[in-house]
């Protein structure tokens, strides 16, 4: 999954204040939807999904067979795009038909792990019970502990505790997953149907085919030849930019008074240096494209840390052309 890194140029009832309430209560939603949890049984998970692309529709299909937390792969198709993953231990290793992952399938892979909080960063404060469409429902209003994290809140099924929305604010921009039709699987629970929507645009709908209990040969999980290898810990420090210059404002954009935001994805070494940065999403403009990447190539960051070893990580960065 990648991190994101930001450049930027109904009814309710009084609140509660039981933080230990709303606590233990967002622990226990997140046990009952994390099919991925330490002792799980193995899985295989089908599941169509489309992208809703600035252009056109884009249908895919994930298949993911799931052994244990540190062993599991997985097989996405997407229009010509085509990901194989393997996790074993602390290492993905990844073969792809592109030198990026679609952001549109990130966004798909974020919503089949519901919610995922591997570092405790968010704590539930303030609980709010709200009634919509005959459904009662628990809000978590969550705080970061990082002093840069968004406004969120997580809304609950009260009587079957399925989680059914999560909601981030940061700034002017929203997103909003959702689930729905929730199915018994072993001692958990598990939404067929998913969405995801950035600002008022739906970008994402995923459909489970079918979710069951299965075993695998140990050739599901050889390490591909010529992968991509990345390590990854359940404690893993993000990297951090400590040298960001700002892009340049190319002059003919500027005359033209477009605005517009570029996403890249960059590679960061272990030295905190950005070795490869490509173009996810476009601005709008090819000299607003040009400018965005030979900004964050010169780009320096204190690197990803796993325990005290950094580690080579892909991070999402997006830069944001704003005329005052």
């Amino acid at each position: 999954m990648l991190r994101r890194i930001a450049l930027l140029f109904l009814l309710i009832s009084p609140c509660l204040a039981a933080d230990s309430d709303g606590q233990q209560l967002l622990d226990a939603a997140h046990k009952l939807v994390d099919i991925r949890s330490a002792g799980s049984k193995p899985f295989q998970l089908e599941a169509d999904f489309i992208a809703l692309q600035p252009d056109r529709p884009q249908k895919g299909h994930l298949t993911l067979r799931w052994s244990a937390r540190d062993l599991w792969q997985m097989d996405v198709n997407f229009g010509t795009f085509t990901l194989h993953e393997v996790f074993k231990g602390d290492t993905s290793y990844i073969v792809r038909s592109a030198p990026i992952t679609p952001l549109r399938v990130n966004e798909m892979l974020n919503l089949t792990e519901i919610y995922t909080d591997k570092q405790n960063a968010w704590q539930a404060k303030k609980m709010k019970h709200r009634t919509e469409d005959g459904i009662n429902k628990d809000c978590l209003e969550l705080h970061g502990k990082e002093k840069y994290s968004e406004h969120r809140e997580l809304c609950i099924n009260s009587t079957t505790h399925d989680i059914l929305s999560d909601h981030t604010k940061a700034g002017a921009n929203f997103h909003l997953k959702e689930f729905a039709d929730y199915r018994a699987f072993g001692e958990h629970r598990y939404p067929w149907q998913m969405q995801s929507t950035e600002n008022a645009d739906v970008i994402v709908r995923l459909q489970v085919v079918s979710l069951q209990e299965a075993s695998f040969e140990s050739t599901f999980f050889l390490s591909p030849a010529d992968a991509i290898v990345r390590r990854h810990c359940d404690d893993m420090k993000h990297p951090v930019p400590q040298k960001n210059p700002d892009p340049v404002y190319p002059p003919a954009a500027r005359q033209a008074r477009y605005q517009g935001t570029a996403v890249t994805i960059v590679t960061i070494e272990t030295d905190g240096s950005v070795s490869d940065a490509q173009l996810a999403r476009t601005a709008g403009r090819s000299d607003l494209d040009e400018s965005a990447l030979n900004a964050v190539k010169k780009w320096t960051f204190k690197p990803a840390m796993c325990g005290s070893e950094p580690v080579t990580t892909d991070v999402s960065v997006e830069v944001s052309f704003r005329l005052n």
